[in-house]
């Protein structure tokens, strides 16, 4: 049982940041691909049969790629990290989180590790319009620059061993690897993060949620000594933005920034570079046009009994919004007409607006996500889609687009859309493994999908771990065995532990953890172990299935 003050770190990173699912309202990966059922006491199960140094002394571990569209079509890799060293920094962040909070808590931190309502405890959302406009206008007043900067390929270059270099200091770490000095927290987290990654000591895996506390440990330091010199400024993840009264601080922000993440093996992006004079508007100027477009087709729905905007409407506000995309090209515009309008569309404008969304979305697989949003709002808005997504997933596969494969195949799954024997050849030959696994727990294609996760089992480890999920679900399906040697994977099939589960049904230990996070216990009551709160139900007449304890 796992039961103390930071117990929701723990939760947070084992069941809601495990997976790339740190942007908001929209994740990264499809809904149906979840860490949910990887609770903290199945965790620690995982890591007490694994041992604490598994594969540290060899290859260490590989992961998933998952290739996710930006809004110039080209693909960011993102990572599905293997289970096993994930929840090994998992816990120990969580066992050392009352010292590595202060050092992800940097006031100029505009995201942080914190608990959010959705349990996740990273939420890369940037500030909404009114947020960001208060914030400038009040960190902006008296000067006259502001300064925009962000980092070369930040995760990709952080190098592990400036971890503890943040932490102990540079001096402290050199004297430790003198034999001088004692091991610390950091030092083992550095391993920790090489094992997880191939033993490599530069780069930090896209997506999971330890990645980003290890970012925001290294800046918080920069942060740090930024303040110490007196400037004031706001970083968004890997992004600055600062306000100097000249035009010489603003140079002179530049020059300390990158200074001191040279000290840490990081550098700026000079392309992505500016200093400009004040004043200069708030908002990027298609915000405000797309705004006040959306804000003067609500002003006429709100003389209809329904405030709705009709399709007439809605679809000059998305040519609008493709004319911006032209003008502009910044990727953030057709994500956010959609994502701004679909709340507010009439029933009647459903085909229009989907029409619309299904052409963008094979030109723009960024905008797939927002299929699902509106089949959720309109269920049967798919219905009639399926050869446009069997067309999207094709066209993707050739450029090995993950997202452009997963949501389609994420959509088709639960409005049970058929694929086409050409569709299926496409994915096969994608050899995706996030699409691999997503064609199989549609069932199709089994024979070639099971041939080839055989295959795999005869193959080293890292050959192995880059289709670890692919494995897995299809050992928790009983159509493979395990690999011998994959001693966690056991253990996480015993806790019936599903990463694409059918439905919202809890297993047991899901059941556990909404037990321990209710606050209103009876008088004298504290929580009870997991074997003892089962037996506790029995006695209430309380089914509880898929007991893994066997009490």
């Amino acid at each position: 049982m796992i039961f103390d003050d930071n117990r929701w770190v723990y939760e947070g990173l084992s069941r809601f940041n495990f997976f790339p699912n740190q942007k908001a309202p929209i994740g990264e990966l499809p809904p149906c691909i979840t860490s949910r059922q990887l609770t903290p006491e199945v965790a620690e199960l995982v890591l007490a049969e694994e041992g604490p140094k598994a594969r540290d002394a060899t290859v260490g571990y590989d992961e998933v790629s998952y290739l996710m569209t930006r809004h110039d079509n080209i693909p960011r890799r993102l990572s599905l990290i293997h289970p096993v060293p994930y929840l090994r920094m998992a816990g120990h962040i969580w066992t050392h989180w009352n010292e590595i909070s202060s050092a992800v808590g940097s006031e100029n931190s505009a995201i942080k590790p914190e608990r959010h309502d959705d349990a996740r405890i990273l939420i890369m959302n940037y500030e909404d319009v009114l947020s960001k406009s208060r914030h400038i206008l009040s960190a902006s007043f008296g000067k006259r620059f502001k300064v925009e900067t962000d980092i070369a390929s930040c995760f990709n270059s952080i190098y592990s061993h400036s971890i503890p270099w943040a932490v102990v200091g540079f001096e402290a770490e050199k004297a430790r690897l003198r034999g001088e000095g004692v091991s610390h927290w950091s030092d083992r987290l550095d391993l920790m993060q090489r094992t997880a990654k191939r033993k490599e000591t530069v780069g930090v895996s896209i997506g999971p949620g330890t990645s980003s506390i290890i970012v925001e440990i290294i800046l918080g330091k920069v942060d740090a000594r930024l303040r110490e010199k007196g400037y004031e400024f706001r970083r968004f993840i890997d992004d600055y933005i600062c306000f100097a009264e000249t035009h010489d601080k603003a140079q002179s922000f530049l020059s300390d920034v990158g200074r001191f993440l040279s000290d840490y093996r990081l550098h700026l992006n000079l392309q992505k570079t500016s200093i400009v004079e004040l004043p200069q508007p708030l908002s990027a100027s298609w915000v405000t046009e797309l705004s006040n477009a959306l804000e003067s087709l609500m002003l006429v729905a709100s003389e209809q009994e329904d405030a709705k905007i009709f399709a007439n409407g809605a679809t000059q506000y998305l040519d609008l919004a493709i004319k911006l995309n032209r003008e502009t090209r910044d990727g953030s515009i057709l994500k956010y007409a959609f994502g701004s309008l679909i709340a507010w569309i009439h029933e009647n404008a459903l085909y229009d607006v989907s029409e619309y969304l299904i052409n963008l979305a094979w030109h723009y697989p960024a905008l797939l996500p927002y299929l699902d949003s509106l089949h959720d709002k309109f269920p049967e808005s798919l219905n009639s889609y399926e050869p446009q997504l069997n067309a999207i997933i094709i066209e993707n596969a050739k450029h090995r687009r993950s997202d452009g494969m997963a949501w389609p195949l994420h959509l088709m799954r639960k409005t049970g859309l058929k694929l086409t024997s050409e569709t299926i050849e496409s994915i096969l030959a994608s050899r995706d493994c996030v699409a691999y696994t997503l064609l199989f727990e549609m069932h199709q294609a089994d024979d070639q999908i099971i041939a080839f996760a055989k295959d795999l089992l005869d193959q080293d480890y890292l050959e192995r771990d880059e289709y670890w999920l692919l494995l897995y679900q299809l050992a928790y399906h009983d159509v493979i065995p395990l690999h011998e040697n994959e001693k966690g994977f056991a253990v996480m099939l015993e806790h019936k532990v599903n990463f694409v589960p059918a439905d919202d049904t809890k297993t047991t230990t899901e059941a556990y953890c909404d037990y321990l996070n209710n606050p209103f216990w009876e008088e004298g009551e504290g929580p009870l172990s997991m074997s003892d709160w089962i037996l506790e139900q029995a006695k209430l007449g309380r089914e509880v299935k898929d007991d893994p304890l066997g009490s």
